[in-house]
């Protein structure tokens, strides 16, 4: 599931997370698990 840069926004203040440390994290499981779209994704969506 990918966000819109709002939608992002939104979902990391309701979490209270920090959301370059989130997507970061979120690639590198990503990648362990071959979600090679989604890691990808993410590691954009920081930039």
């Amino acid at each position: 599931m990918h966000f819109c840069p709002i939608g992002l926004r939104d979902v990391c203040w309701h979490l209270r997370v920090k959301p370059v440390e989130s997507l970061t994290l979120l690639e590198k499981i990503c990648r362990r698990e071959l979600l090679i779209d989604e890691a990808d994704w993410s590691r954009d969506a920081v930039e």
